[in-house]
């Protein structure tokens, strides 16, 4: 993760964390402009007013003098929980690719509202890939269903894309 923080002599200051060097870039030079690749650990605009000060990447890197490390691309799906929002990071995507949630899981409760029955999945956009009404005795089994189910659609996916 990548920090990069502006100050002024007026008091302003606004600190920014990024995953992508680009964006960093783009801030650190809004604020101080372009700067050299040789210097300390921090930059000053060139009317003396604003610093820019950074950490998790290098002061060559931010104001563009050395390589960005190019991104990684996942070389397997690879399906995880938090909570109870499930998320599958697709074989060849970025590490940080957006939408990676696609299901969440959730307890259902008897008539009464009053003892948890189960667990059932639910959507979380528009892509039906299972049936929201069934019920899962154990939360695990929910969980292998959606992964499952992930699967089969990325395997059709896939079979389109070669269609």
């Amino acid at each position: 993760m990548i920090t990069v923080t502006y100050t002024s002599i007026d008091g302003v200051s606004k600190t920014r964390r990024y995953k992508n060097p680009k964006h960093a870039r783009a801030f650190a030079i809004t604020w101080v402009g372009p700067q050299d690749a040789e210097g300390g650990s921090y930059a000053v605009s060139n009317d003396g007013v604003g610093k820019v000060t950074w950490t998790g990447i290098t002061r060559a890197q931010l104001f563009g003098h050395d390589p960005i490390p190019a991104v990684k691309l996942n070389t397997e799906t690879t399906f995880y929980a938090k909570g109870d929002d499930l998320f599958c990071r697709q074989k060849g995507y970025t590490h940080d690719h957006e939408r990676q949630l696609f299901a969440r899981v959730v307890q259902v409760p008897d008539a009464e509202h009053y003892y948890p029955v189960g667990w059932s999945l639910r959507h979380v956009d528009q892509l039906p890939l299972f049936d929201e009404d069934k019920v899962y005795h154990h939360r695990n089994l929910a969980l292998a269903e959606a992964k499952n189910a992930y699967l089969s659609y990325l395997e059709y996916c896939e079979a389109e894309d070669a269609a």
